[in-house]
């Protein structure tokens, strides 16, 4: 299990801790210490982006290379094709697995935009490759949609007269279910899930009246198997017994699927 945290990048192998830090004069070690993001590629490579930008870790070589050092890292994913994505705090970039090398380039727009070649102009907060081939990129002023094919985005913006949109502008969590359908988690109007056919979201919220759980509704949160998902976060490991899927109250107020549960 790898870890991300304010002093450096933890492993634990059940038993122990192992530590990676930044050591001062070796270009081999991990060139900044406040990290946010750890992400494992296809190929076992230890991805971590943080306060100065996002390093690559060799499990073989126990070896940092650095990758970009624009600013603030958020998020990490990889696409069908094997490209690496990170969101920053300056907008979305795609580098190649293998050379590193930086092959796509979003920078954040300066203002709100319609225009369908542009970004949004929030901080990217969150990435998605799902089963299409699109790339959806969850940002603090909404949601994007990237068709890889043309380059084009579709923009999806919260608006407090619409129920049918989105029901915050930040987008902090994304998760494509086994069924194909997508949740979002936001940053304080609770989780969002997309109609592709009709670009309709419905919304589960806290209710602060009655603070009751929810049921799920049918086609809902479906993680694969022997995964434990919640928010838009899957992580591995053995299923997790216990009841079909409520609402909770969770952090921030609002409430949250508990979706630890084998199927």
């Amino acid at each position: 299990m790898w870890f991300a945290t304010s002093s450096g990048l933890n492993k634990y192998d059940g038993y122990s801790f192992t530590v990676y830090n930044h050591r001062p004069g070796d270009p081999a070690s991990l060139d900044f210490d406040d990290l946010e993001v750890v992400f494992e590629d296809s190929d076992g490579n230890i991805w971590v982006g943080g306060a100065d930008g996002i390093d690559r870790f060799d499990r073989q070589t126990a070896t940092f290379t650095r990758v970009d050092e624009r600013g603030q890292a958020f998020c990490i994913a990889e696409d069908q094709d094997g490209t690496l994505w990170a969101g920053f705090w300056h907008g979305l970039y795609g580098y190649d697995r293998d050379t590193l090398e930086m092959i796509y380039a979003y920078p954040r727009s300066s203002g709100p935009t319609d225009d369908p070649n542009a970004l949004a102009d929030g901080q990217v907060r969150s990435i998605v490759g799902d089963s299409r081939g699109y790339l959806w990129i969850g940002t603090s002023a909404g949601l994007d949609r990237l068709d890889r094919k043309t380059g084009t985005f579709i923009h999806y913006r919260a608006d407090p007269d619409d129920p049918r949109g989105l029901s915050h502008g930040e987008i902090i969590a994304i998760f494509e279910d086994r069924r194909g359908i997508l949740w979002f988690g936001t940053g304080g109007g609770g989780l969002n899930r997309l109609n592709r056919t009709t670009g309709i979201f419905q919304r589960y919220q806290h209710d602060p009246v009655t603070r009751q759980q929810y049921p799920l509704q049918a086609g809902g949160f479906q993680p694969r198997r022997g995964d434990c998902a919640g928010a838009g976060h899957a992580r591995s490991g053995p299923a997790c017994p216990g009841p079909p899927p409520r609402f909770l109250l969770g952090a921030n107020g609002w409430r949250s699927p508990d979706l630890c549960h084998g199927h």
